[in-house]
């Protein structure tokens, strides 16, 4: 009988919890949540990296044996990616004003995105044990740009066509459409404590199934 769960966490600055105190963050709440649910203690390893793309994510779980090493052992794995292609694409596109820059990023992080699950499943093929893997969707974090709107619910849309049986996303965007000046950090881009905690909600009420 296992004492405990462990919960990898990976991703970019959402992971880390820009924009609030670590204990109010969407990982450690999540992590909080877990355990009083299943009322044992819950092992969290938190490998986000701040500006991460789609594509760093991938490449670590490519190619860097600790975080490969982390997924076999997983019970819980969390996934926030895809805002900094779009932040990175919204820069672009205030330069040259093409809508393209933002279709380009689309593609791509729908490719690095279904790459990032694939590679999940194969590595946790070497050790077979029953886990599942939880994201968010992406809220508006250029709601200044009218363009963007109908951007990041495409990328939404996206995401959430790759869900199956060990993968859900929950979704926040409707959440925070209208609020962002409320449940944003002062930098305008990042969630506040309240953010995370709404984030963090919404993926616990995707339940479990099939874990336990």
């Amino acid at each position: 009988m296992t004492l405990g769960l462990y919960y990898l966490a990976i991703g970019d600055s959402l992971t880390v919890g820009v924009g609030a105190p670590w204990r109010y963050s969407f990982v450690n709440r999540y992590r909080w949540l877990t355990q009083q649910h299943f009322k044992k203690p819950v092992f969290l390893v938190n490998a986000g990296m701040k500006g991460a793309r789609t594509i760093d994510v991938l490449a670590g779980l490519q190619s860097d044996p600790r975080i490969r090493h982390l997924v076999r052992n997983a019970d819980i794995i969390t996934i926030t990616a895809g805002g900094n292609d779009l932040l990175y694409a919204a820069e672009k596109f205030r330069f040259d004003r093409r809508i393209q820059d933002f279709h380009d990023a689309l593609v791509q992080c729908h490719l690095h995105y279904r790459q990032i699950l694939i590679t999940i499943e194969r590595i946790k093929a070497e050790r077979p044990n029953r886990y599942i893997i939880r994201s968010v969707d992406l809220y508006n974090p250029i709601f200044q740009l009218p363009e963007a709107d109908a951007i990041v619910r495409q990328f939404n849309h996206n995401i959430l066509a790759l869900q199956g049986p060990l993968f859900r996303v929950a979704d926040v965007f409707p959440l925070f459409k209208g609020k962002e000046r409320e449940l944003l950090s002062f930098d305008r881009i990042h969630p506040n404590a309240w953010g995370y905690r709404l984030m963090a909600d919404q993926v616990y009420h995707l339940g479990y199934s099939p874990l336990f």
